[in-house]
């Protein structure tokens, strides 16, 4: 769900949709995850690679300057601490918003 190919095919609208999920979803895993461990969701991966694709500026200039989320992103990786997972959600709602005010 995360692989260019399909992320380069979807409307704004499906954006805002998959991201709506994506973050209820997430919301919902954190109430049983612990903060004592790293996080692996898959819903961050799609989180970042629309964010990346679409080259939401905030969230690449994130990227570039922290080595352990860019090989995250770039799949290399496949955890994240809690902190870096938190900053990842906070500029997806930003993002959401930004989509959603040019949807209408």
């Amino acid at each position: 769900m995360a692989q260019d190919s399909i992320l380069t095919k979807l409307t704004n609208k499906q954006k805002i949709k998959l991201l709506n999920i994506c973050l209820e979803y997430h919301t919902e895993a954190m109430k049983i995850w612990t903060k004592t461990s790293f996080l692996f969701d898959g819903t961050i991966v799609i989180m970042c690679q629309m964010m990346r694709q679409d080259n939401y500026q905030p969230f690449t200039n994130l990227v570039l300057s922290d080595q352990y989320l860019k090989t995250f992103v770039e799949g290399y990786s496949y955890s994240l601490s809690f902190e870096q997972g938190d900053s990842i959600v906070a500029h997806t709602q930003n993002y959401l918003q930004e989509l959603t005010s040019s949807s209408n």
